[in-house]
């Protein structure tokens, strides 16, 4: 069975094909803030670096270690699921949009949730990641623990952090094993 029969792993039901394949290859652009998410979450997927920086702001890219992002998507050993939680709805004039969302994804023999509100910018007709405000800090789902009832000080994904820093959320973890990008 050829790859583009496969479901696409943003979680949308259709095959890889008809979902986020002509995003990632460049040949259509993201119609919505949604639909871009969808096809980031599979590029983390695929390790596709190139693709994750490519969709992100200029300014943001500025800010963004890109080994720092290549590291990460190849350090997870692999990646579960992606649930949307709630994504604004877009009217054509709109250039601003949110999609807040819970991926979860193996790491370090863990599994781990990333819940975050992203920020996307419309520019020149195409939707751009802008940033995101962390919702509460990822978490091993083997202890239990939901932190979703604690909601930290916004972090702007624009502060240039390390991955071994300290999370800016306050889990007092560093940032590769809890809320990294």
């Amino acid at each position: 069975m050829s790859k583009t029969l496969l479901r696409c792993p943003c979680g949308s039901q259709k095959n890889y094909s008809e979902c986020c394949e002509s995003l990632l290859t460049g040949t259509k652009m993201a119609e919505s803030p949604e639909a871009l998410m969808r096809s980031r979450y599979t590029a983390f997927t695929q390790s596709n670096v190139d693709y994750l920086f490519s969709s992100m702001t200029p300014e943001l890219q500025q800010h963004t270690d890109r080994k720092d992002l290549q590291d990460f998507a190849e350090e997870v050993s692999s990646w579960i699921k992606l649930e949307i939680i709630h994504a604004t709805s877009i009217a054509s004039d709109d250039i601003h949009g949110n999609v807040e969302f819970a991926a979860y994804f193996m790491y370090d023999g863990e599994q781990q949730r990333i819940h975050e509100n992203s920020k996307f910018i419309k520019q020149n007709g195409q939707w751009f990641y802008a940033g995101h405000q962390h919702q509460c800090s990822s978490h091993s789902h083997d202890h239990g623990h939901d932190h979703s009832h604690h909601r930290p000080a916004p972090h702007e994904a624009h502060d240039k952090i390390g991955r071994n820093d300290l999370c800016p959320c306050g889990s007092g973890k560093k940032y590769k094993k809890c809320c990294i990008e």
